[in-house]
């Protein structure tokens, strides 16, 4: 046989349910078709074996079994801890297993505190492809219900429980064949998938047909845990369009909202029209860009679209931001002006002061419901975005500062680093700008104050605890996206290292650089009180954790790439991301379903961003991928109401 390696992972699940005393269940003891969404109780203890399969690096169909095996306890009392005993693992093997384990507890409305996990056996790092099954593995075990032991599950899993792709799919489906199964659920949307062996794309039905092996697509983790189980979870009937409308109390704000953007795009327009110098392409874009969308926005407002509309307004007033400073900078570039610009750069010091004034306004608000309560989280989730791109911004600006002040001291021809210079002076721009939006995002956010809600009442320790989840959540997928973008050059960077690529991703993707110095801003939140600390930082490990997962699907899964149209982009995996809309929009839903029972409230800002997706979700790819943003936030903002009314 062959030499194996650790190139991919499947797992193949069987659960031993032993009671208290070591007997064996007998079937009268098995839990009923449905398992209830939010129990109380998880049956009795048991003790998960899957059997991993790792595939050679050739891709041969011949595999090694492994075995990692998790025992599922119920704890009272007690932060939730992940086991390993005296084996050594990996912060990889970590973070894979400790999403999976948030996601299990997420998904049946559990509090993740009261479990402790311990894993054993096989421990080698597991691919990002195996958090679907180790999800459902957990699922079973925290509600101690038997595994079909002749099905293998594979798919990852993103932030809002939709199950994301897997890697060479093809290989996968041989080893399942091979360790002897009969059924293979894959994710949905995967039927032509790439075939390492082959160098090509193959259709695995055919694969599966010839094998005389059963295909279950699953769309969701709720599709993954009844494949693995043959039992559904208690779920609410999906809520409709009509009931995620906005209210007309909302629809009223939003309106108002939107004509303050109008407002402030027109303020910047005239500033614009007064500078006396002609503008370059780059900047004539930006301004055609800014005009496009506020006129656009009008229109929508008028047809009743409200929640498109206020998209469009603010993404209207931050281009005019952005092409009136631009216009100055190439004002200051015609005229040759290196102190005039050296000064103008510094004004930009202003916007980061605007950023600590709306941290402390934020403080001083005091919810009363779980409405205003969620509502203030988005608007600190904004307002985390927008320290972190003024934070990289701040890093630029001194780089620009620099810049100028060597050629002044030299008396140096600006023309002669022309290039570079305005390079980063226009990353600096945009940086600041993204900065602006966020921070007039963050007082939007905080006027949807007022979808009620019951009564909130603040319990510190719960915050805490929910708090240090979060942290352990968005920590571990950091150290996921520097192993693949960093160690593995997802990116596909030539000739650079790990220092430099960190370097060029957080200046050129805004995903990665919010996954980033979401964390950092952690430890900058200056608070007196517990509870306002505790809410700043679940927005940031939330925000880093949201942007993280966003970035391995556009780059690790979609597999996009700039198009030569630059108002869109190139997609490797179409019908994957037309599979995953559907599911994300279905399963917004569920949530907002759930939020609605067990929260008593749907957030303002989950019912605006599932609009906005709507809106976008048949436009162009560059659009599709922002609409499964939209329907990711919204689903998590959904989970977050029901954390937080757990």
């Amino acid at each position: 046989m062959k030499q194996i390696s650790l190139f991919s992972i499947i797992f193949s699940i069987m659960l031993f349910a032993c009671n208290k005393n070591g007997k064996t269940n007998t079937p009268q003891d098995e839990q009923k078709d449905k398992v209830e969404y939010m129990s109380s109780d998880t049956g009795e203890e048991g003790v998960l074996v899957v059997s991993v399969y790792s595939i050679s690096k050739d891709q041969n169909t011949e595999v090694s079994e492994k075995i990692m095996k998790f025992k599922v306890n119920k704890v009272k009392n007690k932060a939730f801890e992940l086991d390993f005993g005296k084996v050594q693992v990996d912060d990889e093997t970590k973070a894979v297993i400790y999403s999976s384990a948030f996601n299990a507890a997420l998904a049946l409305g559990k509090k993740l505190d009261e479990y402790k996990i311990e894993v054993s056996g096989f421990t080698k790092f597991p691919t990002l492809d195996s958090k679907a099954g180790i999800t459902a593995t957990i699922m079973a075990g925290m509600n101690g219900v038997k595994i079909d032991n002749l099905l293998s599950l594979t798919g990852s899993i993103n932030p809002d429980g939709t199950i994301g792709p897997a890697t060479n799919l093809p290989a996968k489906l041989r080893a399942a064949i091979a360790a002897g199964k009969n059924t293979f659920a894959y994710p949905a949307g995967q039927k032509m998938a790439f075939d390492q062996a082959t160098k090509s794309y193959v259709d695995i039905f055919k694969i599966a047909d010839q094998n005389k092996i059963k295909l279950i697509p699953i769309y969701t983790i709720y599709d993954a845990f009844i494949a693995l189980t043959g039992k559904t979870v208690e779920l609410p009937k999906p809520l409709s369009d009509k009931e995620l409308e906005l209210s007309e109390q909302l629809k009223g704000q939003l309106t108002g909202i939107s004509a303050n953007w109008h407002t402030l795009a027109a303020q910047f327009n005239k500033k614009y029209d007064q500078l006396s110098t002609k503008p370059s392409q780059k900047t004539q874009n930006w301004k055609k860009v800014s005009n496009s969308y506020s006129q656009e926005s009008k229109k929508i407002l008028k047809s009743g679209m409200v929640s498109a509309g206020y998209d469009y307004a603010q993404r209207g007033g931050a281009f005019a931001f952005t092409s009136f400073w631009s216009k100055r900078f190439d004002q200051l570039s015609a005229k040759k002006n290196l102190k005039k610009l050296l000064g103008v750069v510094e004004e930009f010091n202003k916007l980061s002061e605007n950023i600590k004034t709306a941290m402390s306004n934020l403080q001083k608000i005091k919810p009363e419901s779980r409405g205003d309560l969620l509502a203030l989280i988005s608007a600190w989730e904004q307002l985390v975005g927008a320290w972190s791109y003024a934070s990289q911004g701040i890093e630029i600006q001194k780089q620009v500062i620099e810049k100028i002040n060597y050629l002044l001291k030299n008396k140096l021809d600006p023309s002669m680093d022309e290039n570079r210079l305005f390079k980063m002076l226009d990353n600096t721009i945009l940086k600041y700008s993204l900065a602006k939006l966020k921070t007039l995002k963050a007082a939007d956010f905080a006027k949807l104050i007022g979808v009620k809600g019951p009564k909130y009442i603040i319990q510190i320790p719960e915050f805490q605890k929910l708090n240090t989840n979060l942290e352990k959540l968005a920590k571990g997928q950091l150290t996921l996206i520097k192993k693949y973008f960093l160690k593995k050059n997802i990116g596909h960077i030539p000739g650079k290292n790990e220092e430099e690529i960190h370097s060029n991703l957080i200046n050129q993707n805004n995903n990665y650089l919010q996954a980033i110095k979401s964390v950092e801003m952690t430890n900058k939140i200056d608070s007196k009180e517990d509870f306002q600390k505790y809410l700043a930082q679940i927005a940031a490990y939330s925000n880093s954790y949201f942007n993280s997962s966003m970035l391995m699907m556009k780059h690790n899964f979609l597999k996009i790439k700039k198009s030569a149209n630059k108002n869109d982009v190139e997609i490797k995996h179409k019908q994957y991301l037309k599979t995953i809309l559907e599911s994300a929009v279905q399963n917004t839903k569920i949530q907002a379903a759930l939020a609605k029972k067990y929260a008593g409230v749907i957030p303002a800002s989950a019912k605006l961003f599932y609009n906005i997706g709507l809106s976008m979700k048949e436009q162009n790819y560059s659009l599709q991928i922002k609409s499964l943003e939209m329907f990711w936030k919204a689903s998590f903002e959904c989970q977050l109401a029901i954390l937080l009314a757990n």
